[in-house]
Order: structure tokens, then sequence, then C-alpha cells
């Protein structure tokens, strides 16, 4: 982790720099503007990734419970148990890849000032593929996985149905 903030600031310093040789201020304004722009919006994207993560996190421990009390009750849930397993698994992938878009960094590489338009919009793509890519493959995966897991606990039959005590009530 220390190694790649490292190497990001070494990037920033390095565009900053380059920026210094661009003539027109209002480039270089647009230029910073932009670049901060891009990280932020990454930042806000992997945090609300790591949210929908927690939120489905959530939402299998629900199921665990339900699930446990099934089985109490005598319930056959190894469908569920393993769907439950699989969603687990889906969760932990999709947050190692959420972790390693959230160290990436899009700062821009240029060389002259004719090329930071261009430099600017392929950087402004590849974050929108990265982010793209992210919802819709390991997030998803983690959603449909959960999803799964609920409805194999639908399969099984009263769920919640407590158990009859054996008691038979006293006449009056």
């Amino acid at each position: 982790r220390e190694e790649a903030k490292t190497r990001v600031k070494a990037a920033r310093e390095e565009f900053k720099k380059k920026l210094e040789q661009v003539k027109d201020e209002r480039k270089k304004e647009r230029a910073t503007r932009l670049d901060e722009q891009m990280n932020r919006l990454n930042e806000r994207w992997t945090t609300h990734f790591t949210n929908v993560l927690n939120h489905l996190e959530d939402v299998l421990g629900k199921i665990q419970v339900r699930v446990d009390k099934a089985a109490s009750l005598g319930k056959d849930v190894s469908a569920v148990k393993t769907a439950i397993d699989a969603a687990k698994a889906a969760i932990a992938s999709a947050r190692t890849a959420v972790e390693a878009q959230a160290k990436k960094d899009y700062t821009v590489t240029f060389t002259s000032e004719e090329q930071l338009k261009t430099a600017f919009r392929a950087a402004k793509d590849q974050l929108h593929k990265d982010l793209t890519a992210l919802r819709d493959g390991a997030v998803k995966a983690a959603r449909d996985a959960v999803q799964n897991a609920a409805r194999s606990l639908g399969g099984v039959p009263k769920v919640d149905e407590e158990p009859e005590e054996s008691t038979t009530p006293a006449p009056a």
C-alpha cells in the first residue's frame, strides 16, 4: 500500500512539472481541475461499491440466521449453505477488485500541450471502462450470488415456523 502511495505521489509530481510547461493559464487550470475530478470520481465510486458490498454482507447475515433457524427445526438446508458459501466467496472477490480499483490513479501523462486533450480523453475513457467493468463484473456477480442464496432459502418450506410445543394444556 505504501509503495502504491509513493508511486501515485511521484506520478502527481511529474504531472505538475509537465503542467508548468503549458503556457496557457486556462489549460493549466482546466487540466488541474480535470485531474482532481477523475480521482475524486474514482474514490466516490469505489466507496459506493464498498457500501453495496457491506449491504450484501448484511443481507447474507440475515439469510444465515434464517438458515440456522431452519436447520435447528430439522429442515434440509444444504443447498442454501452451498449458495451462502458461494456468495461469501463472490463478495470477497468483489472486495478485492474494489480495493484494486481504489488504488488506481488516473494521472495524465503528456509530452506536449497539443496532446493534453487526447491524453485526458484517454484517461477519462479508461476510468469509465474500469468502473463499468467493476460494476458489471465483480459487484454484479456478488449481488447475483446473494440473490441466489435468498432464492435457495425460499425453496425450503416453512423456514420461519416455530417449533410446536408438545405440552397439553391443563384442564380448567
